[in-house]
């Protein structure tokens, strides 16, 4: 039989067999129920042994090579190249991908090649890789991993928690969710195309929202209902949504055949933002009011990607091209 140090099974077994909560030691004895709201998959989160949340580190003064931290060894962190007076970026992926995916390197380049930052590649890969649903659930460990290296950080360095960032594609950007709930002030979560399946329309406890950061933006790309094989969120769930053509269907994906481009645009938009002289203007919108939103008008115009503004909140609408950097500005 496998031993288990960490874990422990609190409260009843539903009638599926299932625990209706689970505490683990490891996360300073959280719990975690599927009671509603979290109810979105009837799943509970597995281990975080199993999940394997790791945050690597990159700074300019180790920019190919990534220094891995644990919260429970500060000697590590002291030995590093963190900086306390940089901004901290977390960069988290979605389902069936991993720490050291192409996508992930190449924004933490454009990053690094931008500003002087703390880059943490955050790898869940341990609990990416399971069923959607599961992964679903597991999102809610990788979130209170990445609360409590924060708070790590705090205690080490005395990096405050508005100068810490998070950006998650897919499944990511709810881990991102999860990871500002529990951090109070967070200082910002940018959210690309959330995963639509098992979070639209659920209950702002499980999904990203406004009220995890101090300010949240998100790009959605792959709106579509899961019907029409949409894997992105629709509905508004950042101070700042904004809708590139539409946000469901993105040009030039239609060329490459893949039912993943439109969802991974989000990734490749953001990327491209991070670069001074490429721009997305994003005019004031309603939601499916595209046609009509060409000017700035008194709510003013954003930048969609990195350089978003907090001030100008709502939902904007965003023209691309079809070929890289996409940007029209």
């Amino acid at each position: 039989m496998r031993m288990i140090l960490n874990f422990c099974i609190v409260a009843s077994i539903s009638t599926l067999g299932m625990a209706d909560t689970v505490c683990y030691e490891d996360l300073d004895n959280r719990c975690f129920t599927n009671d509603p709201p979290y109810d979105n998959t009837n799943q509970l989160p597995e281990e975080p042994g199993i999940v394997g949340t790791a945050f690597q580190l990159f700074t300019r003064q180790n920019y190919n090579t990534g220094q891995f931290l644990d919260r429970h060894k500060p000697e590590a962190l002291a030995g590093s190249n963190f900086d306390a007076q940089r901004m901290s970026v977390f960069i988290i992926h979605g389902w069936l991908n991993h720490g050291d995916i192409f996508w992930m390197h190449n924004v933490k380049d454009a990053l690094l090649d931008f500003n002087d930052y703390n880059v943490f590649l955050v790898d869940w890969s341990g609990g990416a890789t399971a069923g959607y649903f599961q992964s679903v659930a597991n999102t809610r460990i990788v979130g209170a991993e990445s609360d409590l290296f924060a708070k790590f950080l705090y205690e080490e360095t005395g990096q405050t928690f508005g100068e810490m960032y998070c950006v998650g594609h897919s499944l990511g950007s709810h881990c991102c969710g999860y990871f500002g709930e529990g951090t109070p002030f967070l200082g910002r979560i940018t959210g690309l195309d959330p995963a639509g399946p098992n979070f639209e329309d659920e209950h702002v406890l499980v999904r990203l929202d406004p009220r995890d950061a101090q300010f949240v933006d998100v790009i959605h790309t792959d709106g579509e209902r899961l019907i029409r094989l949409g894997l992105g969120i629709y509905q508004e769930c950042g101070h700042v949504d904004f809708y590139p053509n539409g946000g469901k269907n993105q040009p030039g994906c239609e060329r490459v055949g893949s039912e993943v481009c439109d969802h991974m645009r989000a990734i490749e938009y953001y990327e491209h933002s991070i670069t001074p002289t490429c721009k997305f203007t994003a005019y004031p919108c309603e939601l499916e009011q595209w046609s009509n939103c060409n000017d700035c008008g008194t709510r003013g115009c954003n930048y969609m990607g990195h350089p978003a503004i907090p001030d100008n909140q709502g939902v904007y609408y965003v023209e691309t091209l079809d070929d890289k950097p996409y940007c029209k500005d």
